[in-house]
């Protein structure tokens, strides 16, 4: 395995590995992961010879299914994002009645 396909498949792990813990809500470790996948990344693209036109497809064929997993995975923690904000918004009206009618019991 060359050090292009190693790469490649490093990235890829690294990515799969990402959207799963985002799917399960434990983003806890996500940063650390997109670090990781981005220092890969830019090895990648130092090492990659641009004068190879099929080798500089393949990268930007690879580089294209990135950037469109990431759109996905963006696009689900925006959803994620909403339904947490509505929820905390719905918490927020629910404790403010049941305040209200504390306030009344007292």
């Amino acid at each position: 395995m060359s050090i292009i396909d190693s790469l490649l498949t490093q990235i890829d792990d690294l990515s799969t590995e990402i959207e799963k813990k985002l799917q399960d809500e434990d983003e806890e470790y996500c940063p650390e992961l997109l670090n990781k996948r981005q220092v890969l990344l830019e090895n990648l693209a130092d090492i990659i010879d641009k004068d190879d036109k099929d080798e500089f497809l393949k990268y930007q064929n690879f580089l294209r299914t990135i950037q469109a997993r990431d759109n996905i995975s963006r696009d689900n923690v925006i959803e994620q994002q909403k339904l947490l904000l509505s929820q905390s918004k719905q918490q927020s009206i629910t404790k403010k009645a049941i305040n209200a009618y504390n306030k009344f019991g007292d």
